[in-house]
């Protein structure tokens, strides 16, 4: 997925979930790689697993950011804000760029930070 092969991430992602259902770290790049082919209500349901299944602040950092921009791009405006304040709280000097820049793809880098700021993220 960070390669800019989100597609085939996918398919490896699924795989590994059907041997272990709680893996978070799994769920959580399931999440962004769902985002990332535009498969939003699938990837509101992996961020939700991952988040559900790890209240620590690695998963947490990362998750509600990429639910922030599912939701912007489902046109979910007030559930983006919830989560965007929610990421606030949780890192205070979130970086949109930096988050964006992550990802393997200027596809992927621009549809990611698109979201981010359309979820009200400057």
């Amino acid at each position: 997925m960070y390669a800019g092969r989100a597609t085939e991430a996918i398919t490896w992602l699924e795989a590994a979930l059907r041997f272990d259902r709680d893996h978070i770290n799994v769920a959580r790049n399931l999440c962004t790689a769902y985002y990332l082919v535009g498969r939003y209500e699938e990837a509101v349901k992996a961020c939700d697993r991952a988040n559900e299944r790890s209240p620590g602040l690695s998963i947490q950092t990362t998750t509600h950011p990429v639910l922030a921009a599912v939701y912007a791009e489902m046109g979910r405006d007030q559930d983006a804000e919830t989560e965007r304040v929610i990421s606030m709280h949780l890192s205070p000097f979130f970086a949109v760029e930096r988050f964006a820049s992550q990802f393997g793809t200027q596809e992927a880098r621009d549809h990611m930070l698109e979201g981010l700021k359309k979820a009200g993220f400057r």
